[in-house]
């Protein structure tokens, strides 16, 4: 089992520079929302006066007005009079970066930042139908275990999908597997070859022998996403040392949602990049694949927005108009994730 702490020198290296400001509108913000939802939660916690509320806070603004008397003012202004029930209805408002900044600035926003009613407001809506998916059952204790957990890449559906969550925001990302994807001519031995990669995450990925025509096509709803969200597709693949035919001509990529399309050129292969690029016109117009943290390359698909319908996206590669040969394409997948 992980050890999840929140501290800045493990799960949030970039709160180094995450500095938790809450200014006059966001103190009136949470004082009406606590107002009103007072009735709801008493079942759960006594709540204080709002008079504590607002002066608990305008502690931490005071904090921020005077760095060199933090001491002083902790005790002058009472940080740490507010209830840790209070404190963590409050965090749950913010965000899950946010929550392990705020636990620095005292013990009883430390102490709150360990609340399960904290953490299960930044899962997923869904997270337990997603966890009846797993391929492998995840140890976990609290809600907050199971958010970390999530940050990194779990397999689901019988590996055929890979999903994880945004440390920074909770928000979902899938990854579909090549045997998700419609390839032409996928399933003959001729032209692609199904294997079992070491660099892969999936049980197997697939490697292009040799085509005329490349087209592959990945589909995925909105409802499995998190809403009201701007998404990015990205075809995630390698290129293997036979490689040849893949730097001809640029391939059209496109994602579509309805009638809302995102289109464009992309080079599947760097190999003549170099000769390329002596061409201006073309280096404004393409792309090129870049490199993944994992080892793997990508290229940009195209991008889209989710609403709060369901719908369905609709993304595509494809290199249909040179006719020359090609091969030594690997195929991972197609990746979704926020930007």
């Amino acid at each position: 089992m992980h050890s999840c702490t929140c501290t800045p020198t493990n799960q949030y290296s970039e709160l180094d520079n995450h500095n938790p400001t809450i200014n006059f509108f966001i103190i009136i913000i949470i004082i009406v929302f606590l107002e009103r939802k007072l009735n709801h939660l008493k079942g759960r916690l006594e709540a204080p006066p709002t008079s504590k509320i607002l002066t608990g806070f305008c502690s931490l603004l005071v904090l921020e007005a005077f760095p060199n008397q933090k001491t002083e003012i902790r005790i002058l202004f009472g940080l740490n009079m507010l209830p840790e029930d209070v404190v963590s209805a409050i965090l749950s408002l913010t965000s899950p970066l946010d929550v392990c900044a705020f636990s620095l600035v005292s013990s009883t926003f430390r102490s709150a930042a360990e609340f399960d009613v904290i953490w299960e407001r930044f899962l997923p809506s869904d997270y337990q139908q997603l966890l009846s998916r797993l391929d492998l059952p995840l140890k976990f204790s609290t809600k907050k275990e199971l958010f970390f957990h999530l940050c990194n890449s779990v397999l689901i559906d019988g590996g055929r999908k890979s999903f994880r969550i945004e440390k920074s925001s909770g928000r979902k990302s899938y990854l579909l597997s090549a045997r998700e994807l419609s390839i032409t001519w996928g399933s003959d031995p001729m032209h692609w070859s199904w294997k079992k990669m070491a660099e892969s995450r999936f049980p197997e990925a697939v490697e292009l022998i040799t085509i005329s025509w490349l087209e592959i096509h990945g589909k995925i709803t909105t409802q499995m996403l998190s809403k009201n969200s701007k998404y990015g597709a990205y075809l995630v693949m390698n290129i293997s040392r036979r490689a040849y035919g893949l730097d001809t001509i640029p391939s059209e990529v496109s994602v579509k949602v309805r009638d809302r399309v995102s289109n464009g050129m992309a080079y599947i292969c760097r190999q003549d990049i170099k000769k390329l690029k002596m061409d201006s016109y073309c280096v404004q117009r393409e792309q090129f694949p870049n490199e993944r943290e994992d080892g793997w390359m990508e290229i940009k698909l195209g991008e889209f927005f989710t609403g709060e319908d369901d719908e369905e996206v609709k993304m595509s590669l494809m290199e249909i108009k040179g006719y020359q040969l090609k091969g030594g394409l690997v195929i991972e997948g197609i990746e979704v994730r926020p930007i």
